[in-house]
């Protein structure tokens, strides 16, 4: 029973944490979407240099503005990019002398 309990627990922290970030990601992206069309200009990119930076890669089909699947690419993408500058050396890396 116990087993039970504790595999529901896992499953509502699993559940509560992927909602938190996608709501985090809605709202990022509800901030730079300043006209509410549903959609991310360059132009309302402009004050995200990670997003500008991006934008071709990120704008799939093309047509100049990020729908949400777009973005959320990018949200992805920024969540798994190694700090820049660390002084905590690479993992294999040959050590500092």
């Amino acid at each position: 029973m116990k087993i039970k309990y504790l595999l529901l627990s896992v499953a509502v922290t699993v559940t509560s944490t992927a909602f938190a970030e996608q709501s985090s990601s809605d709202a990022t992206f509800k901030k730079l979407d300043r006209n509410s069309d549903g959609y991310i200009s360059i132009k309302e990119a402009a004050e995200n240099a990670a997003l500008v930076k991006s934008w071709k890669t990120l704008d799939t089909d093309t047509n100049e503005k990020l729908e949400m699947s777009e973005f959320s690419a990018f949200e992805e993408e920024q969540d798994f990019t190694p700090p820049q500058n660390s002084d905590t050396p690479d993992i294999g890396a040959a050590p500092h002398k």
